[in-house]
């Protein structure tokens, strides 16, 4: 997964739950969805930080749209 895709389903996501908590739904409805995109935005973050992680050990030079400023 690209870092432009990352930061889209990331920022996706955040919009989402701004918008979500106003809807009206139930509150068990509402907690799904909060926990369900809380694990999206985990499971992403952490597979940066491994893939990052795998780099450094491996001696690989990071793709050009994964450097970090």
């Amino acid at each position: 997964m690209d870092k432009d895709k990352k930061e889209l389903i990331i920022g996706g996501l955040g919009i989402f739950l701004v918008i979500f908590a106003f809807l009206g739904f139930p509150s068990s409805i509402q907690r799904i969805f909060m926990v369900l995109s809380g694990v999206v935005i985990s499971f992403i973050s952490f597979w940066k930080m491994i893939s990052r992680s795998v780099a450094k050990i491996t001696g690989e030079e990071p793709k050009e749209n994964e450097k970090v400023f």
